[in-house]
């Protein structure tokens, strides 16, 4: 009973946090740099408590805003914005795990960074919903649910991923 308490505190953790990321996401200045580093400081806290969260709060943090531009370049230039969100949140949530690695070997298997993988390519897919509704209102009046779409989006990668990989570095899965 009590690990199950844990992580639901954990899920719920990661879940502010994706709420958090979506806000900074939004800004179009120098905060929109700072989009991974909300999710890195919690995985470091709950995941990392060691030396070692020097190497991975920037590994987290540098990949974020560059999985972001490209997953939403690509989306834009192909039309494939399902399966382009699903392929950034794989990529997305398998350097999260590569880099949680770094202090937690378990992560290093090959079937626990295919579920990672797996975990962020579904988990990435409510992004292809903001994404359509941005692409269809781009030149129109904007849709008040917009920031709504891209709160819950994050929320739902954050807290999946981010569960994952804690259950997986407490030895759980």
């Amino acid at each position: 009973m009590i690990e199950v308490m844990k992580v639901s505190v954990v899920a719920v953790l990661f879940a502010i946090c994706g709420s958090w990321s979506s806000s900074l996401s939004a800004d179009r200045g120098w905060k929109a740099a700072l989009i991974g580093v909300p999710f890195a400081f919690l995985c470091m806290f709950l995941l990392v408590r060691s030396w070692k969260a020097v190497l991975v709060v920037p590994a987290i943090a540098f990949v974020w805003p560059i999985a972001r531009f490209f997953a939403t370049w690509f989306a834009m230039k192909t039309g494939c914005v399902y399966l382009t969100m699903g392929l950034a949140g794989l990529v997305g949530a398998s350097c999260v795990a590569l880099a949680i690695s770094i202090a937690h070997r378990r992560l290093h298997l090959p079937s626990r960074l295919a579920g990672a993988a797996a975990t962020g390519f579904l988990a990435a897919l409510p992004f292809g919903l903001w994404l359509v509704s941005y692409k269809l209102r781009i030149n129109s009046v904007p849709d008040p649910l917009q920031p709504i779409r891209l709160r819950y989006a994050f929320g739902i990668w954050q807290t999946a991923v981010g569960t994952y990989v804690y259950l997986v570095s407490e030895g759980v899965l």
